[in-house]
């Protein structure tokens, strides 16, 4: 029949594209291709800011901050106390062992009682606690350092002073020479004085009143009297 197909040449066809579409062939030994995974990307934690945070957040960073600063506080005052407990014993000894006379003792106190005394004496406790071996526990060695940041402290308050002293009493001289600015109050203003008010009769009147009797000097007659004579 004349619609039907070529019984070989469809099956040559087939064949071909069949070999075409095929892939080439691989050795043995080649490793075999790893399938292909999906990577995820990493997931964002999302940021809360501030004004996003509940209420229970806020107060649980509140009282963390708290407690830092709390544990900061505490051992900052054990380090004054120590200063403290040891300065008046210190005294004692070093009166003692300079004559034990209470002029060397008021002397020696007034200099611990100073700015430089105590970071002297919070230097020296310092180097003291640090000579204590590690197995002694986290305190000697938080205490030392608690007291070399006093002494430095008070090391630099003193320089510093010494620098910025001057400053200080030239900007007092300065503010203290400059004159005082009162709030000066507007001028008044001039008040104008009150004029009789003057009528046209008035004028007219004293333009015709002639006077009834006019005054004669009294030189002219007496002159003419001793001129007679």
């Amino acid at each position: 029949m004349p619609n039907d197909p070529p019984s070989g040449g469809s099956h040559r066809g087939d064949g071909n594209n069949r070999l075409k579409n095929m892939p080439p062939p691989q050795p043995k030994n080649a490793p075999k291709p790893k399938p292909l995974v999906a990577v995820k990307p990493p997931q964002q934690a999302p940021k809360q800011s501030g004004g996003n945070m509940s209420l229970n957040d806020q107060a649980k960073e509140a009282l963390k901050t708290i407690e830092v600063d709390a544990k900061d506080a505490g051992w900052r005052l054990a380090g004054k106390q120590f200063i403290k407990m040891t300065r008046e014993p210190l005294v004692a000894f070093l009166s003692k062992q300079a004559g034990d006379t209470q002029g060397i003792k008021e002397k020696i106190g007034a200099f611990f009682d100073t700015d430089l005394g105590e970071a002297l004496l919070a230097s020296m406790l310092s180097m003291g606690l640090s000579m204590i071996p590690e197995t002694a526990g986290e305190i000697p060695r938080r205490l030392a350092r608690e007291l070399r940041i006093a002494a430095m402290t008070e090391v630099g308050d003193v320089v510093a002073d010494l620098l910025m002293g001057p400053l200080r009493q030239v900007a007092v001289m300065y503010l203290q020479n400059i004159p005082a600015t009162t709030r000066s109050e507007p001028a008044a203003l001039p008040v104008q004085s009150e004029q009789p008010k003057v009528s046209v009769n008035d004028v007219l009147n004293a333009s015709t009143k002639i006077p009834t009797q006019v005054p004669v000097p009294v030189g002219i007659g007496g002159n003419q009297d001793s001129k007679q004579g």
